[in-house]
């Protein structure tokens, strides 16, 4: 849900008025323990768990091996009375963990750029572009990341190109969302749109009911792309080569009965137009082997 970013934002926004200027000169580095984070507000991203480690064990690995190269700059922002890293949340706690198994010193600053521009401006740095050390955006989290800014954006400050090209999505997307949010104001006033997902926010504009089965369907997709990941590290493409080694691999781990239930759940999921040309594998899952 957005309420905790549009939170976030307004308690960031108390910060930077309560708070003093920044150093007389814009950094170029930073110590770890100067560098803080706020990732309800500024991280855009949300890899699952073994997601997240493995890019942390990754870009450690980078650090061990550069000998004290360190790895492309963290962004951050100044909120009045801190720096607060706005992009590069994977690239510190690598950092950090290669501090602990010593691989980089503590007394040793980090490479840092200080974005420039305005808060509003600073919750969408995070969802630009993705770099070389950073973790891909999925098509949801980008609608999301967009959705969160118009509701920041919610007087329209900032033009429907512009916000496209700070959100990574398109100014149709944009417009469309502004329609949902304006939808909210005058038809849902009890309703707050920070509380939807792009997706549920949709829904509820098109069909005038709440999307119930959003977090359940959210909960399964998480699963199929954890699952995903773990066959292909362990597999490679060992089952695209040869699928009845998969049929094999099952039959072992689950018994044979197992197989016909695979087999009509794997029919269930095609076209029409491919059922018969499916066929023959499928009823090859009882076969020998």
């Amino acid at each position: 849900m957005q309420t905790n970013r549009a939170k976030a934002f307004k308690a960031i926004e108390k910060r930077i008025r309560r708070g003093s200027s920044p150093y007389p000169a814009a950094p170029v580095e930073l110590l770890l323990r100067e560098v803080t984070t706020f990732e309800p507000l500024f991280q855009t991203r949300s890899p699952s768990e073994d997601e997240s480690e493995t890019h942390i064990r990754k870009l450690h690995r980078a650090i061990k091996c550069r000998r004290g190269k360190p790895l492309d700059p963290v962004q951050v922002f100044w909120v009045g009375d801190a720096w607060v890293c706005i992009d590069g949340h994977h690239r510190l706690k690598a950092y950090k963990r290669a501090v602990g198994a010593g691989h980089w010193q503590e007394s040793q600053p980090v490479p840092v750029t200080v974005f420039e521009g305005t808060l509003l401006d600073a919750s969408a740095a995070g969802g630009a572009e993705n770099g070389k050390d950073r973790l891909p955006m999925r098509d949801r989290e980008r609608e999301d990341h967009a959705w969160s800014f118009v509701i920041l954006d919610a007087e329209q400050k900032v033009s429907k190109k512009e916000t496209a090209e700070k959100t990574g999505v398109g100014t149709a997307t944009i417009g469309n969302m502004r329609r949902v949010l304006a939808f909210f104001r005058e038809q849902k006033p009890m309703h707050d749109p920070a509380d939807f997902s792009w997706r549920q926010a949709q829904h509820l504009e098109r069909f005038g009911e709440e999307r119930e089965t959003g977090n359940a369907e959210e909960r399964r997709r998480q699963d199929v792309e954890r699952y995903a990941r773990l066959l292909k590290s362990s597999f490679k493409d060992a089952f695209t080569r040869d699928a009845s080694l998969l049929v094999a691999v099952v039959r072992e781990a689950y018994s044979e009965e197992y197989l016909p239930i695979l087999s009509r759940a794997l029919a269930a999921t095609l076209p029409e137009n491919e059922e018969e040309a499916s066929r023959e594998p499928a009823e090859a899952l009882t076969g020998d082997f």
